[in-house]
C-alpha cells in the first residue's frame, strides 16, 4: 500500500507537516459530508478520519462510511470526529484508535461537544482557538494525580468547562469562574503555574496513535476490507449521493491534495498578484455555489447546451473534435465539465444576493477595523469639492484629459503599481464594470487636482 492509497482527514488536532513526517499519505482538510465517499471513489484503500466539521457544514455521514467499508476500504478513526464515528460504527468494522475512542465505546463519553472546538482557516494552519473538553478532562485528571488540585476543585472545574458552549471553552474562562475562596485561590494559582508544562493534549496523542497504527497496517500489505453486512440503498442515501456527485469538481474523483494539484497551486502562488486575484475569484465562486446548494437551486438541463456552447466560444473550441483534447490537457472529464457548467449556472443566480451579503459584511469589517470613519469623511469631502466645481459626474473631454493619461495617473501616481494591469483586467479583479471604475477614477482625479490647487 503506497502513500496515494491512504487518505487522512486532518485539521487542528495535529500539524500536517508533523503527521506527514510520521506517515506519507494524502492529507485532506477536516471532513464534511461527502468527503469520505469521494475519497473512497477516488481510489483510497485506507481512510484515517481524525478531524471533521460539526456545525458549520453537514458532518460526515455514517452511511458514507458504511458505503466505503462495502467497497473494500479500511476506515480508521481517532481523536475527534474520527473517534466519535468509530465508536458508533465499530460493530460494522470501522476501527477506532486511542483513549477517546475507548471512552466513547465504554460510555464514559457520549456528547459530540466533548471533541469539538473552533479553529482558524486553512491558510492559518487550522490553529485551535478553543480547548476540547476531552483535553480539559485529561489535563485535570493529570493535575489531580500530580497533587496540584484536589477532587473538589477538579469536579468544579469540569462542571464549569462543560457548562460552556464549546467555542467558549478556554482555560482562562474556566478559571475565572471559580469562587475566590482562599482554598480555591491557592489551588487555582498552583494549577495555573502547572498548566503550561502539565497540559495533556489527548486528541493529539490519539491522532499520533492512529498514524502509527496506519503505518503498521499499510506495511502489512492488507487485503481489501470484507464487510459482514448488507448496505441498504435507501432513498435518503441516493438523494445525498446525487447531491455529492453533482457538486462542481466531484465527478473528477481526484482529491484536491494530489501531487499535480499541489504543484499547480505552488506555481500559481509564485505569481503573487495573479494568485491573489484567482483566489478571490475562486472564493466568490465557492460562496455562490455553496449558497446555491444551500437553497436547493435546481438547474434546468435545457439551459446546458447554450451554456456549453458559450464555454466553447470563450475558449476558442469551435472546431469539431477540439473539445476532448482540451479537456484532457486540463485534467477534466466531459462529465466533470458538464457538472462544472451546471454548478456555474446555479451559482450565477445567487451572485446578486451574494454581492449584497458581501457589501454588508465589508462595511461591518471596515467598522470593526476602525477604517470606516476616515473613508466616510473622505467621501463626504470629495462630494463637497466636486459639487463646488460642478464635477459630480465629470467627463474626460470636459477635463481635457486622454483616457491613457487617466490610467497612467491612477496606476502610477495614485496606486504606485510597478507592474500596471490593463484597466479591463483591473476592473474584472475588482468585480465592477469598466465604465463604473473609469467614472470613479476620473472623479478621484478631479478631486486630487482641486486639492493640489488648494480647493
Amino acid at each position: 500500500m503506497n502513500a496515494q492509497d491512504i487518505v487522512i482527514f486532518l485539521g487542528p488536532t495535529l500539524p500536517r507537516e508533523e503527521a506527514r513526517a510520521m506517515l506519507d499519505a494524502r492529507y485532506l482538510p477536516p471532513a464534511s459530508q461527502g468527503d469520505v465517499y469521494r475519497a473512497a471513489r477516488g481510489g483510497a484503500r485506507a481512510i484515517g478520519l481524525i478531524d471533521g466539521y460539526f456545525q458549520q457544514v453537514p458532518a460526515v455521514w455514517h452511511k458514507e462510511i458504511l458505503w466505503a467499508l462495502t467497497q473494500g476500504v479500511h476506515v480508521f478513526g481517532a481523536a475527534s470526529m474520527g473517534a466519535l464515528r468509530a465508536a458508533e460504527l465499530a460493530a460494522f468494522g470501522m476501527r477506532g484508535v486511542g483513549q477517546i475512542f475507548e471512552d466513547y465505546v465504554a460510555g464514559r463519553l457520549s456528547d459530540d461537544d466533548e471533541v469539538a472546538l473552533v479553529h482558524s482557516d486553512a491558510d492559518s494552519g487550522y490553529q485551535p482557538l478553543s480547548e476540547a473538553m476531552v483535553d480539559m478532562r485529561a489535563t485535570l485528571a493529570a493535575a489531580r494525580a500530580a497533587g496540584v488540585i484536589g477532587a473538589g476543585l477538579q469536579r468544579r472545574l469540569l462542571d464549569a468547562a462543560k457548562a460552556l458552549f464549546y467555542p467558549e471553552r478556554r482555560w482562562e474562562t474556566v478559571l475565572q469562574a471559580m469562587p475566590t475562596t482562599a482554598r480555591n485561590r491557592a489551588q487555582v494559582n498552583a494549577f495555573t503555574r502547572w498548566l503550561p508544562t502539565g497540559r495533556v493534549a489527548q486528541k493529539r496523542a490519539d491522532a499520533l496513535a492512529l498514524l502509527h497504527t496506519l503505518a503498521a497496517f499499510a506495511s502489512s500489505q492488507p487485503q481489501p476490507f470484507k464487510a459482514r453486512f448488507e448496505f441498504e440503498h435507501t432513498d435518503a442515501w441516493e438523494q445525498v449521493r446525487r447531491r455529492i456527485t453533482t457538486l462542481p469538481g466531484a465527478a473528477a474523483d481526484a482529491p484536491p491534495d494530489t501531487p499535480d494539484a499541489v504543484a499547480v497551486l505552488a506555481e500559481l502562488r509564485l505569481d503573487g498578484p495573479v494568485w491573489q486575484a484567482a483566489q478571490a475569484q475562486a472564493r466568490r465562486r465557492a460562496l455562490a455555489e455553496a449558497l446555491a446548494d444551500a437553497r436547493g437551486e435546481q438547474v434546468d438541463d435545457a439551459l446546458l447546451p447554450n451554456a456549453l456552447a458559450t464555454f466553447r466560444l470563450r475558449h476558442g473550441l469551435g472546431a469539431p473534435g477540439s473539445v476532448a483534447p482540451w479537456l484532457a490537457r486540463q485534467g477534466l472529464s466531459p462529465q466533470a465539465l458538464i457538472d462544472a457548467v451546471r454548478g456555474e449556472l446555479a451559482a450565477t443566480r445567487q451572485e446578486a444576493l451574494l454581492d449584497a451579503h458581501i457589501e454588508r459584511a465589508l462595511l461591518r469589517q471596515l467598522q470593526l477595523d476602525g477604517r470606516f470613519h476616515a473613508l466616510a469623511e473622505r467621501a463626504r469631502h470629495k462630494a463637497a469639492v466636486l459639487q463646488g466645481v460642478g464635477a459630480e459626474n465629470p467627463a474626460l473631454a470636459q477635463q481635457g484629459l486622454e483616457e491613457a493619461a487617466l490610467w497612467d495617473w491612477y496606476f502610477g501616481l495614485r496606486l504606485r503599481l510597478a507592474a500596471r494591469p490593463t484597466p479591463e483586467d483591473f476592473a474584472q479583479d475588482l468585480g465592477v464594470p469598466l465604465a463604473a471604475l473609469r467614472r470613479e477614477v476620473l472623479r478621484d482625479w478631479v478631486y486630487h487636482q482641486q486639492l493640489a490647487t488648494g480647493a
